[in-house]
């Protein structure tokens, strides 16, 4: 018998468009896209010889750069963890667990990554279900 390819339930359109509200409205996105476009601005146009035009450009990249570690500190971290059966496996090896440790940490206050959570919890079509925690 054929198999027909699963439809997805979500509107991609309504998706999407609710994202893209978020980055617009999201601070730290902001000043990423400021910041990058700077930079591709500087990499891609000619430097300036003027030693002082150059060393301006180079102090607003730097400030777009502190704006963006600034606001990605005051954001509220996502509560990453280990597996326990990672933390078991790695117990033997303090050095390795306690990098994972940092990992799972930096994880937490990773904007995309909080952004890509939302963006499956629009997709998601039954709204109000709580994951279980243990």
């Amino acid at each position: 018998a054929p198999i027909s390819p699963a439809r997805p339930v979500y509107q991609k359109d309504a998706v999407t468009a609710a994202s893209n509200e978020r980055l617009k409205a999201h601070p730290a996105f902001n000043a990423i896209r400021e910041a990058t476009s700077k930079l591709q601005k500087a990499s891609e146009g000619e430097q300036s010889l003027n030693l002082a035009k150059y060393r301006s450009e180079q102090k607003s990249i730097r400030e777009a750069i502190r704006r963006i570690d600034t606001l990605s500190r005051n954001i509220t971290a996502l509560e990453v963890e280990l597996l326990p059966q990672d933390v078991k496996a790695l117990s033997q090896d303090d050095d390795k667990l306690e990098r994972r440790k940092q990992w799972s940490k930096n994880l937490g206050r990773d904007i995309q990554l909080q952004e890509t959570l939302r963006i499956i919890g629009d997709m998601n079509p039954v709204k109000g279900v709580v994951v279980r925690r243990d």
